[in-house]
């Protein structure tokens, strides 16, 4: 369909974890960005606009480190407060 399109991931080059948390947090700032429209949803322009940072691949695998480890601990305070 035209309004979806592949981009290239080259093996070794992103950390898949870092690209989920990074693509979440993308598509979180485009939403609360909105058009003002009733259909939620990304246009493919929307989606061209972005930049995205890709740091070297060991600082990717160290934000996703300390991302796991911080929901980690919110998950603990979570169960402890419950």
């Amino acid at each position: 369909q035209d309004n979806q399109a592949l981009i290239p991931i080259y093996p070794g080059a992103i950390n898949s974890h870092f690209l989920f948390h990074l693509l979440l947090h993308e598509m979180q700032t485009l939403k609360f960005s909105g058009r003002g429209t009733t259909i939620s949803g990304i246009t493919k322009k929307q989606l061209a606009d972005v930049n995205l940072w890709i740091p070297p691949i060991a600082e990717q695998s160290r934000i996703v480190a300390a991302l796991e480890s911080a929901y980690t601990q919110y998950d603990e305070i979570s169960e402890t407060l419950s």
